[in-house]
């Protein structure tokens, strides 16, 4: 499968899960010096994701915080049946879903993320790059966009994402050759695709 290109894969995992369980565990019970020490191990790949989902960072800012806030309180009743990446991943995807619910649409969304990647980057070339990315993101439906992202930036396999959007493998499959097919026809309505 084609890989979205001009987002990195992210290899980030954590390099010890049951010392993230114990930190949450010592967070649950008011550590709040544990509860910083996870949230500093993990906040950046999170925060990487909604900025993506949601187009803004002030916005990405406080999903990852609501992710965080929203993880302590289910601590207590998770059952470790996925991993603690899998686990968040699924916490923040819900927390953009219920800000993507609830905002209302921007006419001008395209100048907001122009704002966006030249934030991320410095020189030119790279911010008009990173912006045709976002174009073509923008141009998806908000689950296809979703599924891409978690696919492509954050590396996720098609179960860990089936068990994110508690669908089955083979809506996943479905969903992404939707979006594959959607960003085929963007490049080419665009004009994208004839350079290569």
């Amino acid at each position: 499968m084609q890989e979205l290109q001009g987002f990195p894969r992210v290899s980030e995992r954590s390099s010890n899960a049951s010392d993230d369980w114990a930190l949450l565990e010592e967070a649950r019970r008011g550590d709040m010096p544990a509860m910083e020490r996870f949230v500093a191990a993990h906040k950046a790949p999170i925060f990487r994701l909604c900025v993506s989902i949601l187009g803004s960072i002030e916005d990405a800012e406080d999903a990852v915080q609501d992710t965080f806030l929203r993880a302590l309180r289910a601590l207590h009743g998770f059952r470790r049946a996925s991993n603690l990446r899998t686990w968040l991943t699924r916490i923040a995807v819900n927390v953009c879903n219920d800000i993507l619910r609830s905002r209302i649409l921007r006419e001008n969304s395209v100048t907001s993320l122009s704002i966006i990647s030249a934030e991320f980057s410095s020189p030119e070339r790279e911010a008009v790059r990173r912006l045709g990315i976002r174009e073509a993101l923008l141009a998806l439906p908000a689950r296809q966009r979703i599924l891409l992202l978690l696919k492509e930036m954050e590396g996720l396999s098609v179960d860990e994402i089936a068990s994110i959007q508690r669908w089955s493998r083979r809506r996943v499959y479905y969903e992404l050759a939707l979006a594959h097919k959607a960003l085929a026809v963007w490049r080419h309505e665009s004009g994208e695709g004839e350079e290569s």
